[in-house]
């Protein structure tokens, strides 16, 4: 084997580990492990991810019959959740963005894996699915 050849062979070596190793990273990135659990958050679907997290986090102020102090903003219906998906307003309030007010409320912000659930959902045009 020529030398030329071998620095390319080499080269090209070189070039497969960092790209192996790049994307394996990348995959890595996109499950976030959160209290010990992975959270894949692809794919987000409205009944099965985003109503769970709205469940445990929204709802006790931002359902019917509990919007006092809450701007009178419901959030347990598709029509109106969707409302704020599509002005920005729930990805703003929620990953506490400059310019918003941080939710929920007075508590400190939701964990990663939760506002990705949702965002993920948003991104991919918050559909009743």
């Amino acid at each position: 084997m020529t030398k030329s050849r071998f620095s390319l062979l080499l080269l090209f070596i070189c070039l497969s580990v960092i790209l192996m190793i790049s994307c394996s990273k990348t995959s890595e990135d996109k499950l976030i492990t959160t209290n010990g659990q992975t959270c894949d958050t692809a794919g987000m679907k409205y009944g099965s991810n985003v109503i769970p997290v709205l469940q445990a986090n929204c709802y006790s102020c931002h359902s019917n019959g509990n919007t006092d102090g809450s701007g009178g903003i419901r959030l347990d219906t598709y029509a109106d959740l969707k409302k704020y998906a599509d002005n920005g307003f729930l990805a703003g309030n929620i990953s506490h963005a400059s310019g918003f007010i941080g939710m929920p409320y007075g508590l400190p912000k939701m964990d990663d894996c939760n506002i990705n659930t949702i965002i993920d959902w948003i991104n991919r045009g918050a559909q009743n699915d």
